[in-house]
Order: structure tokens, then sequence, then C-alpha cells
């Protein structure tokens, strides 16, 4: 699992703040700072692709990491899906139906 880089964190914090100010260059300056730190982080990825969407309205930049943010969640859902598997090889409890008023296994 990847360490958790707290700069990262600390130049988003400032992007919003810059953008509650309507300073979209400042916010811009600390969400690429926040990029070129950990350019594999979701949550970067994702406030970028949402500051290039709603923010910038520049749809190709928008697109790039969003797309870029999906391989990411791609690779998470898999390591999720591993762990989860480890748990599907439990033998399941029988399945309960309803026939005819009586209820039970069958």
């Amino acid at each position: 699992m990847p360490t958790i880089n707290i700069a990262t964190y600390e130049f988003l914090n400032r992007m919003h703040q810059a953008s509650e100010r309507g300073d979209s260059a400042e916010a811009e300056k600390y969400l690429r700072q926040a990029l070129e730190l950990d350019p594999d982080n979701m949550d970067a990825l994702r406030h970028a692709a949402g500051f290039y969407h709603f923010v910038l309205h520049d749809a190709a930049k928008a697109r790039r990491y969003a797309t870029l943010c999906r391989v990411q969640a791609a690779k998470v859902t898999a390591q999720m899906d591993d762990i989860l598997g480890q748990e599907n090889e439990k033998p399941k409890a029988t399945a309960s139906r309803h026939l005819g008023g009586i209820i039970g296994p069958y």
C-alpha cells in the first residue's frame, strides 16, 4: 500500500482556499504542485478533473484527469476484489425459499 503524502493534501487544501477566494490561477498552481508531488493520487486527480471541468471549463484537461483517476480507481477496485475474493471462498449458507406457505431450505 502506498504511503500517504501529507504535502499533497496541504496543496489541495490551499487549492480549495484559493478557489473559494475566486483566485483560479493560484488554485491551479497549487493543484499542479499536488499533482507533481503525487501524480497517482486519486484525490488530486479527482480534484483536477473537477477543477478543469467546472472552474476553468477545459474539457480536454478534465477528460485527461478523469481518465487517469479511473485508471487508479480500477487498480484500487482490483485490490479490493482480491481482498473480497478471499472472503467469498467461505461456504455459503443454504438459501431459504418460500413455496406454498412453507418457509425453509429446499
